[in-house]
């Protein structure tokens, strides 16, 4: 099934689920699952309406887990019980990539060399003294 707003819209009437999706022209969109009579179960506002058909499909899920739509459109690629329900129309669940072995490797650590040795002692204060322009203490 196509997850765009229309489809999601009319799988979730046909499931017996009230919402609203409003929107503005400067590309605002309301969305609400439930009804003004009955109560708004849950509510946001996205910014396109694929992020609207998303939203509706993720909360109602969540909200209404026994019901038809629910059956139609699983939690995730990875959700077990879509596999369990035998729905043909699941997607495979997602291998995570492989990732290759961090070899540790020895590397030179700070102030154990020479090169990283400063004079902490003065060397800032004569440089914060100059940039503010005082004369350094002798």
């Amino acid at each position: 099934m196509s997850h765009d707003l229309g489809t999601i819209i009319a799988t979730l009437h046909d499931s017996e689920i009230n919402g609203e999706v409003a929107w503005f022209y400067d590309g605002v969109w309301h969305v609400k699952l439930g009804d003004g009579a009955n109560g708004f179960v849950d509510e946001a506002v996205v910014a396109s309406p694929s992020e609207a058909a998303e939203w509706l499909r993720a909360n109602a899920v969540r909200h209404y887990p026994a019901s038809r739509f629910a059956m139609l459109f699983p939690r995730s690629a990875n959700d077990p019980r879509a596999r369990r329900r035998g729905d043909a129309r699941a997607p495979e669940a997602m291998t995570p990539p492989q990732v290759p072995p961090v070899i540790p490797t020895r590397r030179k650590k700070p102030f154990d060399a020479p090169d990283w040795a400063i004079d902490a002692s003065t060397s800032w204060r004569v440089g914060l003294l100059a940039a503010l322009g005082t004369p350094t203490p002798t």
